[in-house]
């Protein structure tokens, strides 16, 4: 089994962003098989996205192949999922062979490798490998894909409320020349800045966190 970027997928996306991954099963054996079972490992930052999958509600998906994989031969199938972290960093997307079966309905035996859904008990040589290369047990694989947290903006009025209501009314005017001063959660200045004509202010690139 090889795990990749779907064709056209990036290698680096935005939080929240679709991910695509395609999950190529080899069949590298004598005799045709069927309904193979794939298990993905679900990662923290990778939130499923694809109803062609099942959600097995315990941090796995499934997919079952029902077509005849003959010798020598591939199939193929794509995995979605949206993304959702908490920091910058690479996510890391395993799958693996559950089960497959020959074509009377038998379950059928890996001779170099052993089909089940533990993420924990595989030999894991390299990347995209399916000849055992480094004692790689060829029915796993796994796929990277780098998360950014964008730099998020954040901005605001002052304003003189003329009814001492808390609210921006239409007619009440923003306040020109005002310092506004940011703290990040530690208590630490992190920019200052004068609100322009209008009494809007907006600090700029900033590093997603706690900011008052």
């Amino acid at each position: 089994l090889v795990k990749m970027l779907a064709s056209g997928q990036t290698a680096t996306v935005n939080t929240g962003s679709t991910v695509n991954f395609t999950i190529t099963v080899y069949n590298q054996g004598d005799v045709p098989v069927k309904n193979v079972l794939i298990t993905d490992y679900i990662p923290a930052g990778l939130i499923l996205n694809d109803p062609d999958w099942s959600n097995n509600g315990n941090g796995t998906a499934s997919y079952l192949i029902t077509n005849q994989i003959n010798p020598a031969q591939t199939a193929s199938v794509n995995i979605t999922f949206t993304t959702s972290v908490t920091s910058s960093g690479t996510v890391t997307n395993r799958a693996e062979i559950a089960s497959a079966q020959d074509t009377e309905g038998n379950v059928i035996d890996d001779v170099d490798s052993t089909p089940d859904t533990n993420p924990d008990n595989d030999v894991v040589g390299g990347d995209n490998i399916i000849n055992n290369q480094n004692s790689d047990e060829d029915d796993h694989d796994y796929a990277n894909i780098n998360v950014l947290i964008p730099p998020a903006n954040l901005g605001n009025f002052v304003w003189f409320d003329e009814d001492q209501d808390g609210i921006q009314d239409e007619n009440e005017p923003g306040i020109h020349n005002v310092l506004v001063t940011l703290y990040n959660a530690d208590g630490f200045v992190e920019a200052t800045q004068y609100t322009n004509i209008d009494g809007s202010y907006l600090f700029v690139d900033l590093i997603p966190g706690t900011y008052y």
